[in-house]
């Protein structure tokens, strides 16, 4: 299976719309959740997890259309650790390391983060072997 975005570009318009719509999901959420008065870590937690199950819901419906119940949730769960932590450590090295601005370096992480969670997703999450 190719794993470029080349192979397939229509799917991967598809996965980022629905990474947009998991972002305005987040951004709601902690808004919603910190005005409330919830600290703000735990309003992150929350409402991360909200894009999280709106990523999968939609990507394996949507973009993969693909039926993996619970084993095929967990590995999207494992995927999305691992694209945080690889997005946070590529966060850090560019603010600390690099000396580059938070805004210009989250944007960089994001943009990485993308690629590596829909190749993922496609090879292994939401694959037919």
């Amino acid at each position: 299976m190719r794993l470029s975005v080349r192979s397939n570009p229509w799917q991967f318009l598809k996965f980022s719309a629905v990474g947009g719509l998991n972002t305005v999901v987040d951004f709601t959420v902690f808004f919603l959740l910190s005005s409330a008065g919830l600290p703000y870590m735990a309003a992150q937690l929350l409402s991360y997890s909200c894009g999280v199950g709106n990523s999968y819901v939609w990507n394996s419906r949507f973009t993969f259309k693909a039926e993996g119940g619970m084993k095929a949730f967990v590995k999207f769960i494992g995927v999305n650790l691992f694209t945080l932590i690889i997005t946070t450590a590529l966060l850090i090295g560019s603010v600390e390391t690099a000396g580059l601005p938070v805004l210009p370096a989250k944007a960089a992480a994001t943009l990485g983060g993308l690629f590596i969670n829909y190749g993922l997703s496609r090879w292994w999450v939401f694959s037919s072997h």
